[in-house]
């Protein structure tokens, strides 16, 4: 898990958006099956499971 400021992708930083893209395509080609969502805080993410 890791939280961003912002929720929204326009909003991040130019190289926030690359590691982004980067571990999609890191857990894609490891066939690991991942979902990601966004989240700004870690309250929000342990709702988001729940």
């Amino acid at each position: 898990m890791e939280t961003k400021g912002n929720l929204m992708a326009e909003a991040l930083r130019p190289t926030e958006h690359i590691k982004i893209q980067y571990k999609k395509a890191h857990f894609k080609a490891m066939g690991t099956a991942v979902d990601f969502r966004p989240v700004d805080n870690f309250e929000h993410f342990i709702e988001s499971v729940d």
